[in-house]
């Protein structure tokens, strides 16, 4: 019996061991992430609002194998968010003479950070593989706004005003993400991460924020090249 049990779990391993060595290997990657969304409401005659909302991410990183299972790095992160809001709103109380206030929003923030990472790959069978990857680092986060104010009246529009800030503050950050990935050849793997689990900091003045962005909506693809012998 219990040489039965030895051999059972002896088949168990060598089923969900990698086929080849991965350990003191190099792993050269990265994910990139878009993701846009389009709401509108509208109350005739009295209001209407319509935001469009994008996101872009690219993650490279460089990674050394300690084990078959960690690897340990460095990751580098570049993201632009974009916000486009407008709102209209009838500012007249005569159906004679009815005119209609615009209000335009746009905002872009763009940041980039660089940190170190570490990656834990549970196989699954021989070339596919859960992994978790934990990252922290520090860096910047540029934010733009663009406001602008008119006014519409019998099919003419006036400019009323408009707005311009900036502001740059410091970043940083610690998540966890989780993944899958596939080997189709022994040096090339596609992956897919499921969003994360983060904390980030954006320097005094700003609360922390914690989240938790887990979906389809944060799907990010990437690819994993394996250098050395």
């Amino acid at each position: 019996m219990k040489q039965a049990l030895w051999l059972i779990l002896f088949v168990s391993i060598s089923i969900y061991s990698p086929a080849q060595s991965l350990r003191h290997k190099l792993q050269v990657g990265g994910t990139i992430h878009f993701n846009s969304s389009n709401s509108s409401s509208n109350t005739v005659g009295i209001f209407a609002q319509e935001v469009t909302s994008s996101k872009f991410q690219a993650q490279p990183s460089l990674g050394f194998f300690l084990s078959d299972r960690v690897v340990v790095g460095l990751q580098g992160n570049y993201q632009q968010d974009t916000h486009l809001e407008e709102r209209q709103s009838n500012s007249s109380y005569s159906s004679q003479d009815p005119s209609m206030q615009i209000d335009e929003i746009e905002l872009k923030a763009t940041s980039w950070s660089v940190g170190p990472f570490m990656r834990y790959y549970l196989p699954l069978k021989e070339n596919i593989f859960l992994f978790a990857h934990a990252g922290s680092g520090i860096g910047n986060r540029n934010q733009e706004s663009f406001r602008t104010f008119s006014m519409v009246t019998q099919g003419k529009k006036e400019g009323l005003g408009n707005s311009y800030s900036t502001n740059d503050r410091p970043l940083v950050f610690a998540n966890l993400k989780p993944g899958i990935i596939f080997f189709p050849i022994s040096k090339l793997g596609l992956e897919v991460s499921l969003g994360e689990i983060g904390y980030y900091n954006y320097g005094e003045g700003l609360a922390d924020k914690l989240t938790a962005s887990l979906g389809f909506s944060s799907l990010q693809v990437g690819a994993t090249l394996l250098l050395g012998k």
